[in-house]
């Protein structure tokens, strides 16, 4: 469970370095190499030749690819010693001879020559043959021991690489003791005490997980107690008198401030009050002039109605006499 947490973080490891191209690159080739299934010795060659990439970047970048890793483990896990069968890393119990025209077959040259491949029966064949099965076993392992040397700093280096550094182990002591293939069991066995060793130191230079998510504790400040005989309260004691005249200052500003927010508030309601007055009046002053206009109206209207006598009407009066 620690070992699974601790993979986790290192995945998710946002200090690692990003890059426009290279980033997704990794990716594909991750992809590439966790979900296409090797059919044949010359998708192993392909597939040994992004290993190659990884390393590369792997080692520049310390970019974690536990693709990588894994499809690494596969491909020890899949060869079989001294195997009748026809699979892609079956040795055969006895070493077929080299071809004199095909030259020295090397991990390099094995994987180099995906480039020039147009899949003709000559070139399958030589995907097939017993010296490119070893080549490329060794290529693995080689990649594997670069790998867990540029993983040296991780913490789940042990947990990630401990299940293959024992297939690696296995798969030595199978080679050496078969006699055609002793001298790779040799290699093999070389290669895994480089990869223990590095898991080991890893395993001692790892702290414990608690430790790692556990918050440093800031200790307390210690202060020695000093008593004054003439104690009075809202003095200060200060030694520091700069420090004291900066605190002195500070509270002067802070009250400065408070007069000057008050007084503002003051003027504010002040004017406010003014301004309401104003506008009071003005309404009342509209209104009088409303009122005297109206007043006007109603007489000019009642003169109209007596005859124009200013509300009397003589020619009631005669009619009644």
């Amino acid at each position: 469970m620690v070992g699974t947490l601790e993979l986790f973080v290192d995945i998710f490891d946002f200090q690692q370095p990003r890059h426009p191209v290279l980033t997704p690159l990794l990716l594909v080739v991750a992809k590439w190499l966790l979900f296409t299934p090797i059919r044949s010795g010359v998708d192993l060659a392909r597939a040994l030749l992004l290993v190659n990439l990884v390393v590369k970047h792997a080692k520049q970048c310390k970019l974690l690819v536990p693709e990588a890793v894994k499809f690494l483990h596969s491909v020890l896990k899949s060869v079989r010693v001294a195997s009748e069968g026809k699979g892609i890393l079956d040795l055969p119990p006895k070493r077929e001879k080299k071809d004199s025209r095909s030259g020295k077959l090397t991990a390099a040259g094995a994987v180099q020559a995906v480039m020039d491949c147009d899949v003709t029966t000559r070139q399958v064949e030589t995907f097939q043959t017993s010296n490119f099965k070893l080549s490329a076993l060794e290529h693995a392992a080689t990649a594997l021991a670069d790998l867990c040397e540029a993983y040296r700093h991780l913490p789940s280096l042990p947990d990630l690489a401990g299940p293959l550094a024992s297939t690696l182990e296995r798969l030595s002591s199978n080679l050496t003791k078969s006699r055609p293939y002793a001298k790779e069991g040799k290699k093999m066995t070389k290669i895994h005490s480089t990869i223990a060793s590095i898991l080991r130191e890893s395993a001692l230079a790892r702290e414990p997980l608690g430790k790692t998510f556990k918050e440093s504790v800031k200790p307390a400040k210690q202060y020695n107690p000093r008593f004054e005989e003439d104690y009075a309260a809202g003095k200060d004691y200060d030694i520091d008198r700069d420090r004291s005249e900066r605190k002195r200052l500070r509270r002067e500003l802070k009250r400065e401030h408070r007069g000057a927010v008050r007084e503002l508030r003051k003027d504010n309601k002040f004017l406010a009050s003014v301004k309401n007055k104003e506008v009071e009046e003005r309404k009342e002053d509209l209104q009088r002039k409303y009122n005297k206009q109206f007043h006007f109206l109603e007489e000019q209207q009642s003169d109209m109605r007596s005859g124009g006598q200013k509300g009397t009407n003589f020619l009631k009066r005669l009619q009644k006499k």
